[in-house]
């Protein structure tokens, strides 16, 4: 941990300097230069490293030293320039402010709750998210462990495919403090990025302090945007430096400096390294370029959209391009496999575009914190279905990841919205931004409208270029963020109904729901400290027992009977029965949860994964405990398609049937879950590869012997908790026997 903390000092005295250097005094673009240039700065460390497998502990330090040294060099060459935070002055004002507008000083108050809660929870919370689990913070243990960023085999194909840039800080922490813990300030330093800009962009706009004021309250008891502030989800961070680059764009043409361009087009080119959301936003982020451009440069304008467009390309190849270049040598694609490609990609053209666009409208019915869908969910979906069977969009399908019931009223942080909040607000703003310059045309109405119709585009774009998908209520999360300014019409300076609403509604967010989310509940895990739980104990239980609500009746020495996450029962298996100098193959499903296990690494175990599939050509003989769950692996990363791709067909009776008898058989499904024979079209792609494995075969091939097993009980919890039951089996390696 130590030796992080040097780290991360290293790190930002870099920051530090550089922004002293290339920032005015007291300015407001500071807090962004130094967070973007933390940020590039690890990545640069990181990739670099991984040029040479080098990526370790010792490898960051002297990379940190040398990028320290270099800047403390040429800021000395500078003499030795100081930027220094206008804080006097912000408070100044932000406490005329809310003498103004008491509702404003009560915001305050629960927007600290919600920073409070956040900063405790990055610090505290282990990771417990599922696609963390499954690949956000789990690549990173890879990259960790194989002291590289290239591509490896996994049975969730989204660790090696998808955009790499907030991993890459995750591995920096990771690999310094060893445990889960501490990368949701990641997601925090995206959310101040965003706070930032915002403020800047309001300022810009010459709005007042109380309605700046307004707007980052508002935006900030969004639910989503409450449970990524301190998560590992990486919207809010898109968001953030979406915003940044249009704030810093806008900066450099008031200004006619090319700093701000040069760090607007950083800020993007980190977006587009992060996740392929910010490839969504080009098109209306570059209308928003656009527009400004012609505003202060008239003919001119091309020249700071040609700067943005070379520098954005310089920071992409520096900082963002390592993982498509790696894409691009594997499957000659550098966006990724086409078997991945297949399940998000929108299959009906132009036509999904006023579909999914209306599908997303109606995500803004998000009732997060109250059980209101209960009541009007079925309602909601069913005027939402009608509209789309009278328009002739009822056939154009939804994507894979997608589920039924679209009306949101959980805490579940993959499914919420925006709140109600979204629906009240957003929503009428939304509208009146569009409508208002009609009647009142003015430098504020028509940026605002520029903002709405950003937003009209962003959401375009996402439903011609996705299907629909209801995990995709992230990226609209997103999308709202970033129109933010929009927010300003719903401020009135005067007392009146519907701000108290507001007001009341954004009380809740910010003070109960940032305290009880599902996962990471703020408020249950205060009380397992008062019932005295040492605090490895409380962080094991909020990953391994979801903190479970009976906790005033549980036993503190029995509370592993609760564990309802199946990788903690297989990590303490592996712990009480294993030797660590025993090498272990462990054959996985995509979106395990593996992160406990490949945490033993740090306590001495060597765990690799297996691809099924592929088994014929791994070196079993280096292992001596192979483990298998149940008698299949469904994975996402596809190598023998072309193969095996005519060794199924279709029986009599519709059932898939084998064209010859084999030991290992692997099924592949379509991207509707429907099993690919030789009689589909040459043109369908798989997206999942289910691999059936068979005890004879194991036997016959590779000399292994079942030596245990462990089943995982389906029995449920709680009343409202049930798991399914699976069976871990492990086999010995007769030919590298197990070291007792």
């Amino acid at each position: 941990m130590i030796l992080f903390l040097i780290s991360f000092l290293l790190v930002f005295s870099s920051s530090y300097f550089i922004t002293s250097m290339i920032c005015e005094k007291k300015s407001l673009e500071g807090f962004i230069y130094i967070l973007l240039t933390a940020f590039a700065n690890v990545v640069l460390t990181i990739e670099l490293l991984s040029l040479f497998s080098a990526i370790s502990p010792v490898g960051v330090l002297i990379l940190n030293v040398i990028f320290l040294a270099l800047s403390i060099f040429i800021w000395n060459k500078k003499n030795r320039p100081q930027w220094t935070p206008d804080i006097k002055n912000f408070f100044y004002k932000y406490w005329q402010a809310v003498r103004k507008d008491k509702y404003l000083f009560i915001l305050s108050i629960g927007f600290i709750v919600l920073i409070s809660s956040a900063l405790f929870l990055a610090s505290f919370m282990p990771v417990i998210n599922a696609d963390a689990g499954a690949y956000h913070v789990l690549r990173s243990l890879f990259w960790i462990s194989n002291h590289n960023l290239n591509h490896f085999e996994i049975p969730d194909t989204r660790n090696i495919i998808l955009p790499v840039n907030s991993e890459i800080v995750y591995a920096w922490i990771l690999m310094f403090i060893k445990r889960s813990a501490w990368v949701g300030f990641v997601a925090f330093g995206g959310y101040l990025t965003a706070i930032f800009s915002l403020y800047g962009i309001l300022s810009l706009m010459h709005l007042s302090m109380r309605r700046k004021l307004w707007v980052i309250f508002i935006v900030s008891s969004f639910s989503s945007v409450i449970c990524q502030v301190a998560g590992t989800e990486t919207d809010i961070i898109i968001a953030g430096l979406v915003l940044a680059s249009m704030y810093l764009f806008w900066k450099g043409n008031i200004e006619n400096k090319g700093v701000p361009i040069f760090m607007s087009a950083l800020s993007y080119a980190l977006a587009i390294g992060t996740k392929s959301t910010a490839f969504l936003a080009i098109p209306g982020t570059a209308l928003f370029m656009l527009v400004i451009s012609v505003y202060y440069n008239k003919k001119y304008f091309y020249k700071p959209l040609f700067n943005f467009i070379g520098f954005a390309l310089i920071n992409f190849i520096i900082f963002s391009s390592y993982n498509y270049v790696l894409n691009f040598i594997n499957y000659g694609n550098p966006i990724g496999s086409e078997y991945f490609m297949t399940v998000h990609r929108n299959q009906y053209g132009l036509r999904a575009i006023p579909a999914n666009f209306i599908k997303y409208m109606f995500m803004f019915f998000d009732f997060s914190g109250f059980k209101w869908g209960q009541y009007y969910g079925t309602d909601i979906q069913g005027i939402r279905d009608s509209l789309l069977y009278l328009l002739g969009f009822s056939t154009i399908r939804d994507g894979l990841y997608t589920r039924p019931d679209v009306i949101n009223q959980t805490l579940v942080e993959p499914l919420m919205g925006l709140g109600v909040l979204g629906l009240i607000v957003f929503v009428p703003c939304l509208i009146w931004a569009l409508i208002k310059p009609v009647f009142n045309r003015n430098r504020i109405t028509l940026l605002l409208l520029l903002f709405a119709v950003i937003f009209i585009i962003n959401i375009c774009t996402m439903s011609y270029q996705l299907a629909f998908m209801i995990f995709s209520i992230r990226f609209l999360m997103a999308f709202c963020v970033i129109s933010a300014p929009i927010l300003a019409y719903s401020y009135s300076k005067k007392f009146n109904l519907y701000k108290l609403i507001i007001f009341l509604f954004a009380m809740f967010y910010l003070t109960l729901v940032s305290t009880h989310l599902w996962a990471r509940p703020f408020n249950r895990i205060i009380k397992y400290f008062k019932l005295g739980y040492p605090v490895t104990q409380i962080r094991e239980i909020g990953v391994c027992g979801a903190y479970i609500t009976q906790i005033d009746h549980l036993n503190r020495n029995d509370y592993k009977n609760f564990y309802t996450n199946e990788p903690c029962l297989l990590k303490r298996y592996i712990e009480q029965k294993i030797d660590n100098k025993n090498k272990i193959l462990l054959f996985a499903n995509m979106g395990d949860d593996l992160i406990l296990v490949k945490l033993l690494e740090n306590k001495g175990y060597d765990i690799d994964l297996g691809l099924y599939e592929n088994i014929e050509n791994i070196d079993i003989n280096k292992y001596n405990i192979i483990v298998f769950i149940n008698d299949n692996q469904t994975s996402s990363y596809i190598k023998q398609f072309e193969q095996r791709k005519q060794e199924t067909y279709l029986g009599p009776n519709g059932q898939i049937k084998l064209r010859k008898h084999l030991d290992n058989p692997c099924y592949y499904l379509d991207n509707t879950n429907k099993y690919i024979t030789d009689s589909d079209d040459i043109d369908v792609y798989p997206y999942i590869c289910r691999c059936v494995i068979k005890d004879e075969y194991l036997k016959k091939h590779f000399n292994l012997r079942l030596a245990d097993t462990l089943p995982i009980s389906a029995k449920p919890l709680d009343k409202k908790f049930t798991q399914a039951a699976k069976k871990y089996y492990f086999y010995e390696n007769l030919n590298n026997p197990v070291k007792k």
